[in-house]
């Protein structure tokens, strides 16, 4: 499955127990998704092949206001409307999970990796990259053999994300099983838009990597994005940065998001300080800024959470010197948070109840696509005892251009 957005967290799906009744409720949530895709959507119209698109999401982006990808149904959809059409790019001899990691750079340049064929690929590595020019309408191989590096021909490291700056100037992470909590990755760089690479030294994790030009970048490290740390040599070496935590939680431990940086010295960054002398778990949210390239730091937002919503951080994402955050249930609904304030807006009145929010992704504070999942109780036997078992049933994607007082379904 591909990697999630630096702006996106993943979506939980519980999955009934009794093995007996695996194939029953496949069927039924099968019919459920595909039922409600006929009845919302009659007028949905796509160019290409003709996919059900979003009864299942794995990750999407947004370039620009009403223009992304998404990976649907496990092919990879594009618009440039919002969702009014949607073009299917999937690489042609894409095979069901084949797509490992996807990037945009902009509505035209795109890079993607690609999984042959099953089977063990620390022995056959074949894993294809694959670069286009016209927003997916042809795609090109890259001349790639993993075999190549010495770090990930040892280490049976798979891929985890790809990066650029510009069109030349790409970072392309794996991340290295460790069998513990700890995070281990290998990092490639490239200066020919992805047509040689140069394995660089260990980078602090893998949790992820963003660059902001094509020297400076920012990565969080270990074990949980505990640590922060910046590279202006192009990921060749990296320096630890620290962020003072706030007056409330002085000896709270960190949990960084990744910084987001609009310029060379401006930049904003969420972070979790988690106060781990609490039994019942304490954790406050934060929103700091720098003005200065990231050698200090100033909080425009500090709150800890005391409403019904569960979560720590919701899903977060760092646009225009700010934090969106979404928190939801399915009881409350959802609430969005900006430095500026809380708002608590309405589903669609034709998404069906009962749902919950997983990925987020804003391209500004005005600009956003989430992802809903309706979830339905199915009753099965748990040691003789009927038990509501949660399961979500069909999945849409919504759109906001008004920083989330209202949402459509696109």
């Amino acid at each position: 499955m591909p990697p999630v957005s630096p702006c996106s967290v993943g979506v939980h799906k519980p999955h009934p127990t009794p093995m007996q009744l695996v194939v029953l409720l496949g069927a039924l949530l099968i019919a459920a998704a595909t039922a409600y895709a006929q009845a919302s959507r009659p007028s949905r119209q796509y160019i290409g092949p003709k996919v059900r698109v979003l009864s299942s999401i794995a990750a999407f982006k947004q370039i620009e206001p009403g223009v992304g990808w998404v990976i649907a149904d496990e092919r990879l959809l594009w618009t440039a409307s919002d969702g009014a059409v949607w073009t299917d790019i999937t690489p042609p001899g894409t095979t069901p999970d084949g797509l490992s990691s996807v990037y945009a750079l902009d509505s035209r340049h795109l890079w993607a990796v690609r999984l042959d064929m099953p089977g063990d690929w620390a022995e056959r590595y074949p894993w294809r990259l694959l670069r286009s020019t016209n927003a997916g309408q042809t795609w090109s191989t890259l001349q790639f053999d993993a075999a190549s590096f010495p770090k990930l021909k040892k280490t049976h490291a798979q891929p985890r994300e790809l990066f650029f700056a510009d069109p030349d100037h790409g970072w392309f992470l794996w991340r290295v099983p460790t069998g513990t909590q700890l995070s281990a990755g290998i990092l490639l760089s490239t200066q020919n838009g992805g047509r040689t690479w140069t394995e660089l030294d260990w980078p602090p994790s893998a949790h992820g990597v963003a660059f902001y030009t094509a020297r400076d970048g920012w990565t969080t490290g270990q074990p949980d994005s505990n640590e922060l740390w910046v590279t202006h040599d192009a990921g060749q070496s990296w320096t630890q940065k620290s962020v003072a935590p706030p007056d409330s939680c002085k000896d709270c431990r960190p949990s960084y998001d990744i910084p987001k940086f609009r310029n060379l010295t401006d930049g904003v960054v969420a972070i979790t300080f988690a106060d781990d002398t609490n039994a019942d778990g304490r954790y406050v949210n934060t929103t700091y800024v720098t003005h200065d390239g990231g050698n200090s730091w100033q909080a425009i937002d500090v709150f800890e959470k005391n409403d019904p919503f569960p979560g720590n951080n919701g899903s977060s994402c760092e646009v225009d010197m700010d934090v969106v955050r979404v928190f939801s249930d399915q009881e409350h609904g959802m609430r969005i948070r900006t430095a500026a304030g809380a708002i608590e807006p309405p589903y669609p009145e034709e998404l069906p109840p009962r749902g919950l929010t997983g990925l987020v992704d804003f391209v500004d504070l005005r600009h956003g696509w989430l992802q809903y999942g309706s979830m339905r109780c199915f009753k099965l036997p748990e040691r003789g005892v009927l038990r509501c078992q949660e399961v979500a049933t069909s999945t849409d994607l919504l759109s906001t251009s008004d920083g989330g007082r209202t949402f459509k379904v696109i």
